[in-house]
């Protein structure tokens, strides 16, 4: 299991956000089993949310893929999340 940090950063002067168990259940939506999602955490932070992937991966580099794409997927498909960024 490899376990992978990623942010969810609102655009300046955002601030009608979702709640973190609103975006957890959107990446638990978005993530498909090629994804090999064992399990997430969510946090709110400042500029948005902390994401805290741990993936059923044998490499780093595939996981960190895995988190960046469905982190993608999942604010292409949320009106409210739009313009928002990923790191």
């Amino acid at each position: 299991m490899i376990v992978i940090r990623t942010a969810f950063l609102a655009p300046q002067g955002v601030l009608d956000r979702p709640g973190e168990q609103f975006v957890c259940d959107l990446i638990r939506l978005c993530a498909l089993p090629r994804d090999r999602v064992e399990h997430v955490r969510v946090l709110a932070g400042p500029r948005g949310f902390d994401v805290v992937w741990f993936l059923l991966s044998d490499n780093e580099s595939a996981a960190r893929h895995a988190a960046e794409s469905i982190s993608r997927r999942v604010i292409a498909a949320t009106p409210l999340l739009a313009n928002w960024g990923v790191v």
